[in-house]
């Protein structure tokens, strides 16, 4: 593994850790006690989520699915880059095989 390839795998970890703590939320509004509605809340940081109206039956909650869809495009754009990033190895090398005439 190479300097860009570590750069590549350093920076896409660090955008899905960022990613964990600023999370994409839902609310959750509860019509009845077994009706809701779920809407898109933005995102918020994980220890602080978003507010909920007063009076109302709200509950925030992450969108694990679109946090997961989120993590899995990173990864698959890390990998991606690190592959692209790879040193090409010489299909001979020269040297070992001057030595392995010389032998």
């Amino acid at each position: 593994m190479n300097n860009k390839q570590r750069r590549v795998i350093l920076v896409g970890f660090l955008i899905i850790v960022i990613m964990g703590l600023f999370p994409p939320w839902n609310h959750k509004i509860y019509i009845t006690t077994k009706r809701y509605i779920e809407t898109y809340a933005g995102y918020g940081l994980i220890f602080s989520p978003p507010s909920t109206r007063e009076g109302e039956f709200w509950i925030a909650r992450i969108d694990a699915i679109r946090l997961l869809f989120q993590w899995i495009l990173v990864a698959i754009i890390t990998i991606g880059l690190a592959v692209i990033f790879k040193d090409e190895k010489k299909i001979f090398d020269f040297k070992k095989i001057k030595d392995w005439l010389k032998n």
